[in-house]
């Protein structure tokens, strides 16, 4: 295996494994392994159909993970400011106690910002719950397209 192969390989499992975690661009780790492996090959990945393909699934899941991330917070109605103290948190709790920290973090955190500006339990808890339910499914979508594109690439170059 050559040297830029094994660091495509490396990049688009650090992109399978970066979906995992919310905030880290996993599918453009994809994107970057892909892209060199192409130029590192001098152009000849087989098949553009196939390189089209990958790259655009990385870029899709990467604007699905935004746009349900938005949608998800719009829904549930807390700001801007609130779902960043989320994602915030859930990446200092990610260090602590792994990827659970993270939707720990998430919800408890703008269910405590949303309950101390004024909402009712009930209401507070409604949208912690929304905004993690948007986290679990934008990271599903995000991790499943990177897998796939780790697939078609190792399809796509060994077989």
């Amino acid at each position: 295996m050559s040297l830029y192969l094994t660091i495509a390989v490396l990049l688009l499992v650090l992109g399978v494994v970066g979906s995992l975690i919310p905030s880290v661009p996993g599918p453009l780790f994809s994107v970057v392994g892909v892209l060199l492996y192409w130029w590192s090959t001098g152009y000849s990945v087989p098949g553009n159909i196939a390189l089209f393909l990958m790259v655009s699934t990385a870029l899709f899941a990467s604007v699905i993970d935004l746009v349900a991330t938005y949608v998800g917070a719009r829904k549930s109605g807390v700001s801007n400011k609130t779902a960043y103290a989320g994602v915030l948190a859930g990446l200092v709790l990610f260090f602590v106690t792994g990827p659970f920290g993270i939707l720990i973090g998430v919800v408890g955190t703008i269910f405590l910002r949303e309950y101390l500006k004024g909402k009712s339990q009930e209401e507070a808890l409604r949208s912690s719950l929304l905004s993690g339910l948007a986290l679990l499914a934008s990271t599903a979508v995000k991790t499943f397209l990177t897998a796939l594109v780790l697939l078609m690439f190792l399809l796509s170059v060994f077989i």
